[in-house]
């Protein structure tokens, strides 16, 4: 019973996040409901304890990276576009470019030398 709970547990979070990141594009959140639901049934069957988890697991992973990593990008004008971001999304430190930084050059790690190399004989 335990199983059960966390399995359905698993697909409320997968739906949280599907109508967290595509809020606003109904064609997005129809596919990918049908593609959760698909993904669902298709494990329904399974009975093994082991497998199941993986299947939570696979599941509470896909939600983390529905939330963290899918970003919307909508067309407002001819050449203007909007990114929708979400408060979960990750981001990276953006640095301003500096063309006159100077980029520091790492040494070039040597060849091997011919006796360092398997003998081929």
């Amino acid at each position: 019973m335990a199983a059960r709970s966390r399995v359905l547990e698993a697909l409320r979070s997968v739906h949280r996040a599907k109508r967290e990141v595509f809020e606003g594009d109904p064609y997005a959140l129809k596919y990918v409901t049908d593609k959760i639901r698909e993904e669902f049934r298709k494990n329904i069957h399974l009975k093994d304890p082991a497998q199941i988890e993986e299947a939570i697991i696979v599941a509470t992973d896909s939600a983390k990276y529905l939330r963290c990593s899918v970003v919307q990008l909508r067309q407002k004008n001819k050449d203007t576009f909007e990114l929708r971001l979400t408060k979960n999304t990750a981001t990276q430190k953006n640095v301003p470019y500096d063309p006159t930084k100077e980029v520091p050059m790492k040494p070039r790690r040597k060849k091997c030398s011919p006796e360092t190399e398997p003998s081929t004989t």
